[in-house]
């Protein structure tokens, strides 16, 4: 299958190791920084996007459907050293380090 991953996703093993193959023998058509725009490949049929939950909803006619057995991956949340934020940015970082920011939340 024609496959649309991450940039960052392809620096990691994860997939690989989960698929019980080489990064070689995978059908790797795109990468993307943006869900955003890998969604418009898929909607022009060049491949299938292999994404985290809830970023298919910025285009309504795709369907999230997870892996069987589920996989799971590290994400990271990064910033600027000293970087000045927002109020509602630094209530974001407080709540996430607080582990209030979603349902996993760390």
């Amino acid at each position: 299958m024609p496959l649309i991953t991450s940039r960052q996703g392809m620096r990691e093993q994860i997939l690989h190791d989960w698929l019980g193959k080489e990064k070689k023998d995978l059908n790797i058509v795109a990468t993307y920084n943006l869900f955003y725009n890998a969604g418009f490949m898929v909607e022009q049929k060049l491949g299938y996007a292999l994404s985290i939950d809830g970023l298919q909803q910025s285009h309504e006619d795709l369907v999230f459907i997870p892996f069987e057995p589920k996989l799971e991956a590290p994400l990271f949340l990064v910033w600027k050293k000293y970087q000045a934020f927002s109020k509602a940015a630094q209530k974001f970082l407080e709540a996430f380090k607080a582990g209030e920011a979603g349902e996993e939340g760390q």
